[in-house]
């Protein structure tokens, strides 16, 4: 296996706007997507697609006018998700404190966003975001969020925790267990974004390292037989920077017609960093030898 890296020749990205943090649910009719909004009005923007190629604006987990009263901004980093037929969103926010904590919504009966109406998850001394969730074929779910310790002051390690859900997905049950920790060079100060998929018998665990406003931000990915691990990373990353896309991270594997697609943002060249975009690509994963690695030559005409 070898590092992929993002084609020379640009691809047209599947949402030529920002897009960053992409989480995507299947539904019955095709798929919904989540994104990043930061400080917009319309907090975490939605999108659908019949095809995971063409997306349509379809609205906002919250728009202007009623973020939930616990939440001041910073609206990053959606997993949307269906739990028990209804469909659930957890995501990022900053407190009325400044603390960025973990939120829960749901669609009611109408469709409309009830929101818990409180943080899920805050952590005393840290920032917590980057939610995301897996559900293991025994019906267990579990939750993945990344622990802001690159952000404290000294410095932490920076790490990725799961915790198992309750049934009904709306409660932490058990004790929360360290999965990944930055410990490699290319990762440097940080491993976030986790997306947790399970095959074959194993639980893969893609993340991004580095900072996210740079070419050097990057996707690995670790696998374990547990969903709460230990992980055994892959090593060099799977998906790095070209001399077209920069920083390709914070994904989501989806199972789609004509494979496996990991959807994930990226900065145009030459355009990295606020208040530039982050759009929208995709890029065909294949398996090999037990990995999830790219296919150079299928990516390159299927990217876009």
């Amino acid at each position: 296996m070898r590092t992929a890296r993002l084609p020379n020749t640009a691809p047209a990205p599947l949402i030529d706007a920002d897009c960053p943090d992409p989480g995507v649910a299947r539904l019955a009719d095709g798929w919904l997507l989540a994104s990043t909004s930061g400080r917009r009005r319309d907090a975490l923007d939605l999108w659908r697609s019949t095809d995971l190629r063409t997306w349509v604006r379809a609205g906002a987990v919250f728009p202007a006018g009623t973020w939930p009263g616990w939440a001041c901004g910073d609206f990053w980093a959606p997993e949307p998700a269906l739990v028990n037929g209804r469909l659930h969103c957890w995501y990022t926010a900053r407190d009325q404190g400044g603390r960025l904590c973990l939120g829960l919504a749901w669609q009611d009966d109408a469709g409309a966003w009830c929101d818990l109406g409180r943080p899920f998850l805050c952590h005393p001394d840290r920032g917590v975001i980057d939610p995301a969730l897996v559900q293991t074929a025994d019906g267990r779910r579990y939750l993945y969020w990344k622990e802001d310790g690159n952000d404290c002051r000294p410095q932490q390690p920076c790490r990725i925790l799961a915790q198992e859900l309750s049934t009904d997905a709306r409660v932490l049950v058990g004790c929360p267990v360290v999965v990944l920790v930055n410990d490699l060079a290319w990762e440097a100060d940080v491993v976030e974004a986790p997306c947790v998929v399970e095959r074959d018998g194993w639980y893969f665990l893609f993340y991004s390292g580095h900072g996210f406003g740079g070419a050097a931000y990057a996707t690995g990915v670790a696998r374990s037989r547990s969903p709460l691990g230990p992980f055994t990373k892959r090593g060099e990353p799977l998906l790095t920077s070209s001399a077209a896309w920069h920083g390709p991270g914070h994904g989501t594997l989806v199972a789609g017609d004509g494979g496996d697609w990991f959807l994930h943002h990226a900065w145009r060249r030459g355009e990295i960093g606020e208040p530039h975009p982050r759009r929208l690509l995709r890029t065909a994963i294949r398996w090999d030898a037990g990995w999830p690695d790219i296919n150079l030559k299928r990516r390159m005409a299927e990217v876009a």
